[in-house]
C-alpha cells in the first residue's frame, strides 16, 4: 500500500500552488495575500482576506489512491500575512507538522473558482510500503462567498523530481476542511484519531 510516491496522475508544477517560501515571500511584499487588479478586485481581495482572518478549520487528511486508506487530521488557524498556525494534530499521527502558510489564488480561465491554497511542512514517515516524504504537503480547495466557505473536498499533493530533472506535483490524496465555531475554545476542538485500513494506530508509536 504505497501511497505517496506514484499513486495518482502527475500535475505539472507550473499549474500547481506556490511552496511555503514563495507564499511567505509574497506576503512580505503585499499587504493582502491575493493577486488582484482594478479597484473592484482590490476591494474584493480585502474583503476575502478579512473574512478568512482568525478562521479555524479541522483538515481531515485522507492519503492514498483509495478512499479511507490512511487518515489523519490537523487543526489550523488562518493568521495575517500568509501564516497558518497549527493548533492540534490527531492522536497517533506518526509525523510532526511544523511551518505552515496560506494564500488565495484568484480564479482564471484555468480555475473556475477562487482557490484556498495551504502548505504544511511535515517530518514525514515511512513504515513498510507506506511512505510520506519529509517536506511540504500542499492542500488546495475551492473558496466561495467572499472567503467564508471552503470547498467540501480538496487535493493533497507533494512536489517531487521526475527523472531527477523536472519538479512536478504528485497527488497523494484528498482532504476535507471542517470549520470550527468562532467561539469554540482550543480544548473543545476534537480531532478524530489517526485511522488506517490495516493494523492498529498504536503500532505506529
Amino acid at each position: 500500500m504505497f501511497i505517496c510516491l506514484s499513486p495518482l496522475p502527475l500535475l505539472p508544477a507550473r499549474n500547481g500552488g506556490a511552496d511555503c517560501g514563495q507564499i511567505c515571500a509574497a506576503q512580505r511584499t503585499r499587504a493582502a495575500p491575493l493577486r488582484c487588479s482594478g479597484a473592484d478586485s482590490a476591494r474584493r481581495a480585502s474583503a476575502e482576506a478579512a473574512s478568512l482572518m482568525g478562521k479555524r478549520y479541522i483538515l481531515e487528511l485522507d492519503f492514498g489512491r483509495e478512499k479511507n486508506t490512511w487518515m489523519s487530521a490537523v487543526a489550523v488557524q488562518v493568521e495575517p500575512g500568509g501564516s497558518l498556525q497549527v493548533l492540534k494534530v490527531a492522536s497517533f499521527t506518526p509525523f510532526e507538522c511544523n511551518a505552515a502558510a496560506w494564500r488565495v489564488r484568484k480564479k482564471d480561465w484555468r480555475v473556475p473558482n477562487d482557490t484556498m491554497q495551504m502548505v504544511i511542512s511535515t517530518t514525514g514517515f515511512e513504515r513498510g510500503d507506506l511512505v510520506l516524504p519529509r517536506g511540504k504537503l500542499f492542500l488546495s480547495t475551492a473558496l466561495f462567498l467572499q472567503g467564508a466557505v471552503l470547498g467540501k473536498r480538496g487535493n493533497l499533493t507533494i512536489k517531487q523530481r521526475r527523472f531527477f530533472i523536472r519538479e512536478e506535483f504528485r497527488m497523494v490524496g484528498t482532504f476535507k476542511a471542517v470549520p470550527v465555531a468562532d467561539d469554540a475554545l482550543l480544548d473543545d476542538i476534537r480531532l478524530p484519531a489517526m485511522r488506517m485500513v490495516q493494523g492498529s494506530p498504536r503500532d505506529w508509536q
